[in-house]
């Protein structure tokens, strides 16, 4: 009986350990490819930071989802997609993110209208750079 267990322990440890080690990887990857994605987004280089925050968007960062939605919404390195940029903000803020609260507002005030979606872009461009200054405050937070 202690034989078998000490094979399945044999077994088992180096499976954990392998697996921790991936799992680690992958959340330097993440940080790294959020840091790069940031970097992007405040040169105003949008594709490569959509291409940068999506995975990490995908993986539930609050400050990447915004920033993906924001690309959508304005069709910035991406092509404009107004509803999945309304999706992607929404995401953010319900995990409180100030900046996708405010701009999901604003959504639901103004409607999708073309005419009154001027008027959000308008507005919204103060709060673009709010978001390049929280991002940069926040670089290392990934999971909130």
């Amino acid at each position: 009986m202690k034989k078998q267990l000490l094979k399945i322990i044999a077994i088992v440890m180096p499976v954990i350990f392998l697996t921790a080690c991936a799992s680690s990887n992958q959340q330097q990857t993440l940080e790294s490819k959020f840091e790069t994605g940031q970097k992007d987004f405040i040169a105003h280089d949008y594709q490569g930071a959509f291409e940068q925050l999506e995975p990490v968007a995908r993986e539930g960062n609050a400050n990447a989802q915004y920033a993906i939605g924001y690309m959508y919404f304005y069709g910035k390195g991406v092509k404009e997609d107004q509803e999945l940029g309304k999706v992607w903000i929404k995401k953010a803020a319900r995990q409180g993110q100030p900046l996708a609260q405010k701009a999901l507002a604003l959504i639901n005030q103004h409607g999708q209208k073309e005419e009154e979606s001027k008027v959000f872009i308008t507005k919204n461009q103060m709060a673009n750079n709010k978001f390049q200054r929280v991002i940069n405050q926040q670089a290392p937070i990934l999971n909130q």
